[in-house]
């Protein structure tokens, strides 16, 4: 059970771009619909500039950073569960009453998801 740092930040990445926009959506929003809204278009234009420019290119050059290379774990499945228990009680409590306390949980939950899961063996041509 090795925990992959790296790989968890880079596969992330996503999640980073909400924590940052999020909280300035909400600042100059409208009404929490129109928000989440524009929080989708302006994650969906970041995605295709980013995967467009340099992912693609990155991928061929590192393939152990490319998410079809990695399989779950127990301990992948096992931060996974607990992290959606985690949220589900936080949530149903009311504990996390603003978005910024959501996605915060989150992005921590997928980081341990994303760094215990394993590289994929290539089967040799023995």
């Amino acid at each position: 059970m090795k925990f992959d740092l790296k790989y968890a930040l880079i596969t992330n990445y996503l999640l980073y771009v909400i924590l940052i926009l999020y909280p300035i959506i909400q600042l100059f929003g409208i009404n929490d619909l129109i928000n989440l809204v524009i929080l989708i278009a302006a994650t969906t234009i970041i995605e295709v500039i980013i995967s467009k420019s340099f992912g693609q290119q990155y991928l061929k050059q590192h393939s152990e950073y490319d998410r079809t290379n990695r399989t779950f774990t127990l301990a992948a499945n096992f931060s996974l569960i607990v992290g959606a228990i985690i949220l589900a009680v936080l949530v149903s409590f009311s504990l996390l009453q603003n978005g910024e306390l959501f996605f915060l949980v989150f992005t921590i939950m997928m980081i341990f998801v994303e760094g215990f899961k394993a590289p994929v063996r290539k089967k040799g041509n023995a």
